[in-house]
């Protein structure tokens, strides 16, 4: 079941919301003087709450969304043997999107 831990990123912190400073030296220097926001409980809900699917999955049948519902306890059910687990696609996906 295709998932990612970290479809979206809390606006706070996306690069493609930053200017490019080539092109928008006024608007990059402005914003370089006020201190960055903070959105502690988007943060909270994009990276430690959240697990997205794509919205294809539930096209299916009510029978396929089960399943679904049943994968996402499985891995709730053995989420402490899965804390702390590192693959390179783990590494990949800790990135901002626009990095990726």
């Amino acid at each position: 079941m295709p998932a990612d831990g970290r479809f979206y990123e809390s606006l706070s912190v996306s690069e493609l919301l930053r200017p490019d400073s080539a092109r928008y030296p006024a608007w990059s220097a402005a914003l370089a003087a006020v201190p960055a926001a903070t959105c502690p409980n988007a943060e909270r809900a994009a990276y430690r709450e959240s697990v997205w699917l794509p919205h294809q999955l539930l096209l299916g049948t009510e029978t396929d969304v089960d399943d679904i519902v049943e994968a996402a306890f499985k891995v709730q059910s053995g989420a402490a043997d899965l804390a702390g687990l590192e693959s390179t696609e783990v590494d990949r996906l800790r990135r901002a999107r626009s990095a990726r």
